[in-house]
């Protein structure tokens, strides 16, 4: 798991040629681009989301993804997990999706200009609330490794 500001992406770029043009995109001005998913290219997507925090969410993992979300407007908690030390809550295959009980991790308060990128490894719960529910807006990018 990697948590920085978006002014610093550019030391990442160095990590995986597919990391370093998931977080090109991210120096797009997204303010106007409407919620939904958009193709880049093959292996490559990113999706605009705009929800209401909850106090609680399970974790949830991806085998075939990577993700980078980057916190356009609002905040959010991220808790983020190792899957080896996670109880599986459900798995969803046909959809790159395994869930998972919260247990333990690392809390990160992700605030406008910020982005983490989370591995297969790094289940991850998002949409939990700082304080008390607000509506955030983010982009995730989904880079395909498998």
């Amino acid at each position: 798991m990697i948590f920085d500001r978006v002014e610093n992406a550019e030391v990442y770029l160095g990590v995986d040629s597919r990391i370093a043009r998931g977080l090109e995109l991210l120096k797009q001005d997204f303010s106007q681009t409407p919620v939904g998913r958009y193709e880049v290219d093959d292996g490559m997507f990113y999706m605009i989301q705009e929800y209401e925090t909850k106090p609680e969410n399970l974790a949830e993992a991806h085998r075939k993804y990577v993700d980078i979300q980057c916190m356009l407007s609002g905040a959010e908690i991220i808790a983020v997990q190792n899957v080896n030390e996670s109880v599986e809550a459900e798995a969803h295959p046909d959809r790159d999706l395994w869930l998972y009980e919260r247990k333990g991790g690392n809390e990160i308060a992700v605030t406008a200009g910020t982005f983490m990128i989370v591995w297969p490894q790094d289940a991850h719960a998002a949409a939990i609330a700082v304080k008390a529910p607000e509506k955030v807006r983010k982009v995730v990018v989904k880079i395909k490794i498998a």
